[in-house]
């Protein structure tokens, strides 16, 4: 008799242990689900640093040539990186303050909105227009 309830004791444990197992292994499927999407994110997070990076560097434009080629380098893949880029460096005083960092004073007087009195329009330039007013 005390064979049997050792017996019983003994695939009790066994029952829980496996079950305890199935349990652990199950919590950690999740949180290796957990550290992929993870790192689907900080992979993404530093690309997007990369780029912004590499865009600051374009910064501020100083010929109209720069003005032509960035608005060419625009395109709706690429546009919200450059509105990020951007509005990191309009921070903290705003555009009116910090519009230098974007254009230079020379390529400013270059420029109006609609390129009237002599100016070449900023408008015909959609891509980089848009992305400067999408900020």
């Amino acid at each position: 008799m005390l064979q049997k309830r050792m017996e019983e004791m003994l695939d009790d444990m066994k029952e829980t242990i496996l079950q305890d197992n199935k349990l652990l292994r199950d919590k950690l499927r999740i949180c290796m689900e957990v550290v992929v999407d993870m790192k689907v994110v900080v992979n993404k997070w530093n690309r997007h640093i990369a780029e912004e990076t590499v865009l600051t560097a374009k910064f501020p434009l100083s010929s109209v040539e720069e003005v032509e080629c960035l608005n060419a380098e625009i395109n709706n893949d690429n546009r919200e990186c450059y509105v990020n880029t951007m509005k990191s460096l309009f921070r903290p005083a705003g555009v009116v303050k910090n519009l230098k960092e974007i254009l230079t004073d020379a390529i400013v007087q270059e420029y109006n909105i609609y390129g009237i009195h002599g100016k070449k329009s900023l408008r015909s330039l959609e891509n980089f227009y848009s992305t400067l007013i999408g900020m």
